[in-house]
């Protein structure tokens, strides 16, 4: 439309072909139905359930009930200079898309945070590949929304799952005339999330010629999903935009989101020959807050004490203190000493009735109990009575358990 107008302001004659490729499509589509029904027959058949996003929310979201985004909100980045450079020049070389890396960075965080094997994204394409003649320039709604099914489960390296992404995105370009409201079973969403690569093309013409100007005040769009993630490239930029259901997830970790898809993607690009189960969602200020500082709770502790001694002098100092809670129960510090010196002084007693000996230091005791009160009632008694507890799993056989 762009071009017809440019040529009639410029005072050209416009050339009008007809247009066949829709009807040539339609016949297309009537003639490989059933191979496309099959196809994804088959691309499903291995698909237990939809991703559950509620971790990445900040609020949950019935979804049974949910219908469409209440509170349009979005965040967005830029992609540009040295990085934009070097996402530019892997495509190339590895002769991959920018949409299959943004596909990645997206898969890959709702996989971790899904904790799925399978990574289910609602991906929009253009419904342009089928081999018809002159498809490319034909007027009409192909388009179309699908599911894009990424496989995790693998030992494979990143720029193996890459090339998988572009594999699975040309066979669903293959097979893009399929009705998504029939591939979900009982009406079951298949996704909670939709992502869009948009390609904008730039209208040819010589540059002393008038062009049209076209601009976008504003636009406030409400799909069915709550998030919804859009990516395109204009220039030397590639801007992701983060679409969300504002009732659901708050700005600030939408942003977190957002830095996080930028830490996988500098990832990529830094060892795309890792494995694919390397890449960690932490960036590396923030996996050392978590693992060293956070963890950093080392104290010195006296070498001429045992533990039931400094734990004893605890007692003495906050006998009424909470000690112990597990499942809606509580221990004082004295209730837990009474406890387990009561413990202590029967399997002393019991050691000796059996052995016809003292208890000696670092006779081996076992305990098999599942995590509870009387667990940690157990380890203290051992201690106390001189004895070196230990734990044995009560859900191992119980041949294992008497050897």
């Amino acid at each position: 439309i762009d071009s017809y107008y440019q040529e009639l302001i410029n005072n050209k004659t416009v050339k009008i072909k007809e247009d066949t490729a829709y009807i040539q499509t339609q016949e297309y589509i009537g003639r490989y139905k059933n191979d496309v029904d099959r196809y994804w027959k088959s691309a499903l058949s291995e698909v237990e359930g939809t991703n559950d996003i509620s971790a990445l929310l900040s609020d949950p979201i019935d979804f049974s009930s949910y219908k469409q985004v209440e509170v349009s909100a979005n965040s967005s980045l830029e992609i540009k200079g040295e990085l934009y450079s070097q996402l530019k020049a892997f495509t190339q070389k590895e002769g991959i898309t920018i949409n299959v890396m943004i596909q990645f960075i997206w898969h890959k965080l709702l996989h971790v945070y899904s904790n799925s094997q399978k990574s289910i994204v609602g991906t929009t394409i253009s419904g342009r590949e089928l081999p018809i003649d002159g498809i490319e320039q034909s007027v009409g709604l192909y388009i179309n929304t699908l599911p894009l099914i990424i496989d995790w489960n693998n030992q494979g390296t990143v720029l193996d799952q890459l090339h998988q992404i572009q594999k699975k995105i040309i066979e669903m370009n293959t097979h893009s005339f399929a009705d998504l409201a029939k591939l979900q079973k009982e009406g079951e969403r298949l996704f909670q999330s939709l992502f869009v690569f948009e390609n904008y093309p730039v209208p040819e013409g010589d540059d002393d010629q008038e062009t049209s100007s076209i601009s976008l005040r504003n636009s406030i769009e409400k799909v069915d999903y709550p998030l919804n993630i859009m990516a395109f490239e204009q220039g030397e930029l590639l801007t992701i935009k983060f679409n969300y259901d504002g009732n659901y997830l708050t700005q600030s970790k939408a942003k977190e989101h957002l830095a996080t898809l930028v830490n996988i993607l500098n990832q990529v690009l830094s060892d795309p020959n890792k494995s694919h189960r390397q890449i960690s969602l932490l960036s590396p200020t923030d996996y050392k807050e978590l693992v060293y500082n956070w963890n950093a709770t080392d104290k010195a502790y006296s070498k001429e004490k045992t533990i039931h001694q400094m734990f004893e002098e605890q007692v003495l100092k906050t006998p009424n203190a909470i000690a112990l809670v597990y499942e809606g129960k509580e221990l004082t510090y004295n209730e837990l000493n009474e406890k387990s010196n009561q413990l202590a002084r029967y399997i002393r007693e019991q050691y000796q009735e059996k052995t016809q000996r003292s208890l000696t230091p670092d006779t081996l005791i076992a305990l098999c109990l599942d995590r509870s009160l009387e667990m940690i009632i157990g380890i203290l008694a051992v201690l106390k009575a001189g004895g070196a507890y230990v734990p044995i799993d009560p859900t191992i056989p119980q041949e294992r358990i008497d050897y």
